[in-house]
């Protein structure tokens, strides 16, 4: 079934939404899921290695053994005390992966013919718009602020040694 729906902020979904067709909404949104995938498959895989290679190395500390040895479910032991400590690294590489989906997102945004940031990046480039160029590395480099500060954020939270406080 083909939609038409009326560009307001040239965003299928949130178009679709505006002019108050839902299943046109649904049907962006699904088209979006291969895409997407597309995009976060290969991050998402190096992110597992990198935290099941930190939760092997931490398995052998002294903190843990002794946690095992009270009788503690190996379940809340993985949860609790190993994946906590483990994910800091992966978090790190998660802000860091997000420069490389940009960079990959003109070949996916090709490929599956879809409209976005990428290749309008693109365009501004081969025409020469100066200003088109300038307003998506601007955009592009608050994203790279906000991830930065999110990805410390969420480490501070993770590790309690970085909350502890200064003053005395």
């Amino acid at each position: 079934m083909e939609y038409v729906v009326p560009t307001v902020t040239g965003l299928m979904i949130p178009d679709a939404l505006i002019s108050g067709q839902p299943a046109a909404a649904w049907n962006a949104f699904l088209h979006l899921m291969l895409p997407a995938t597309a995009l976060a498959l290969g991050h998402t895989m190096q992110e597992a290695r990198i935290t099941r290679s930190y939760m092997l190395e931490n398995a052998g500390k002294d903190y843990i053994t002794m946690i095992t040895s009270q009788g503690v479910p190996k379940n809340v032991v993985n949860r609790t005390f190993l994946l906590k400590p483990s994910i800091i690294p992966t978090i790190s590489i998660m802000g860091l992966d997000k420069a490389a989906i940009f960079g990959n997102a003109f070949l996916v945004e090709v490929i599956f013919n879809w409209p976005g940031v990428s290749r309008y990046a693109m365009g501004a480039i081969l025409n020469k718009d100066i200003n088109a160029v300038c307003g998506v590395v601007l955009m592009l480099g608050v994203i790279f602020i906000l991830t930065n500060l999110m990805v410390d954020l969420a480490i501070i939270i993770l590790d309690p040694r970085l909350r502890q406080s200064r003053s005395k």
